[in-house]
């Protein structure tokens, strides 16, 4: 697999190289220093190999990162690109405007501590960019990005809804109960995640009889990055979920990292621990059977794309209690195993629907 490296450090470049270069079936065919040269190293095939999968940091002299994966998608749709930048936390608004584009994935760049001379076994060099391999992995089994689609979905940018203007989040009073039939909408998804709600959130109904709660497998440091992208991209309000807060209709509430989310019987949002042995947290499936137990027909529930089987049986015990329940179409996902998971634990027709479709449908029960 060729893989080219673009980034500007050059200690950076050269250990992501070597990180990379301790898998056999890897090969770094090309480093770029900035955007500019990446844009021409991964389009110009002639003088270049053509990249399986470019490595792209984002501050970058020339052009940015996001200026290339811009470019590049615009000429070549179907590149895999996979961010990977020291600054994650700081830079997640801009990472999720590249997945926005078509970028498959973000990762933290690899660091390395060694004293000058000191030789650096290939088991130091794995260690160090596990978490780097492991998105490469990831993103080479993902479906690659196709021309004219925002990630997960169907709708080209033009086709997408102009975004909203921003209403406040204004606290519920501390003594109010749930409004009456105020249906709740739970949205659940893993990787891929980010830019696959979108299509559905902006297909939402303004205004909206409800809140919508959103459990993204996600670390707890990249949280109130996503947040703040959604508060400016999705047409709704959004905030970090807090403990015993009455949710307001028509505002986003994303649980936070490390903890997973429940609705108490009165429609209050409370924050738990992880369960002992939890795997993914957020957890999607406690989410999910809280709000069969407690809203039952008053909930719907959704899986969108993610690797694994967190909300299957969440969604099940939604349907059996009455609620409505939306899968996105496997097809759509970019990575299709929760929502396989999903149609299959809940018994539906093997279909599903893409996220604008889902936000439609959302639509007409609220």
């Amino acid at each position: 697999m060729n893989i080219l490296i673009v980034n500007d450090s050059p200690m950076i470049t050269a250990l992501v190289r070597a990180v990379v270069e301790t898998c056999p079936d890897y090969r770094v065919t090309g480093t770029a220093p900035n955007g500019k040269k990446g844009v021409e190293m991964a389009l110009m095939h002639r003088d270049y190999p053509r990249p399986d999968l470019v490595l792209m940091d984002l501050h970058m002299p020339e052009m940015s990162g996001w200026n290339a994966v811009e470019k590049i998608l615009s000429v070549a749709p179907d590149t895999r690109i996979l961010i990977t930048t020291a600054t994650v936390t700081r830079n997640i608004p801009l990472v999720f405007d590249c997945l926005r584009m078509g970028a498959l994935d973000y990762v933290r760049s690899p660091s390395l501590t060694a004293r000058p001379g000191t030789p650096v076994t290939t088991a130091r060099l794995r260690e160090a960019g596990r978490d780097l391999l492991a998105k490469i992995g990831l993103v080479m089994g993902m479906a690659a990005p196709r021309p004219g689609v925002l990630a997960g979905g169907k709708a080209s940018p033009g086709r997408i809804r102009p975004v909203r203007p921003i209403r406040p989040v204004r606290p519920a009073a501390s003594g109010a109960g749930r409004p009456a039939k105020m249906r709740y909408l739970g949205i659940g998804c893993s990787t891929g995640g980010p830019t696959t709600l979108l299509p559905l959130l902006r297909a939402l109904p303004v205004p909206l009889s409800g809140p919508v709660l959103v459990c993204q497998h996600m670390d707890a440091p990249f949280v109130p990055g996503f947040v703040e992208w959604l508060n400016t991209n999705s047409g709704f309000p959004a905030c970090t979920a807090r403990d015993r807060v009455m949710p307001e209709p028509g505002t986003i509430y994303v649980v936070p990292g490390n903890q997973n989310l429940t609705v108490s019987a009165s429609g209050r949002l409370m924050l738990e621990k992880p369960l002992p042995g939890q795997f993914l947290t957020p957890n999607i499936d406690v989410l999910f059977t809280s709000m069969a137990a407690h809203l039952k027909a008053l909930a719907a529930a959704v899986i969108l794309t993610g690797l694994g089987r967190d909300g299957a049986r969440g969604l099940k015990a939604v349907k059996a209690a009455g609620g409505r329940v939306y899968v996105q179409t496997p097809g759509s996902a970019v990575i299709r195993s929760m929502p396989e998971a999903a149609l299959a634990e809940a018994g539906l027709p093997d279909l599903g629907l893409t996220p604008e479709d889902i936000g439609l449908a959302v639509g007409r029960e609220v």
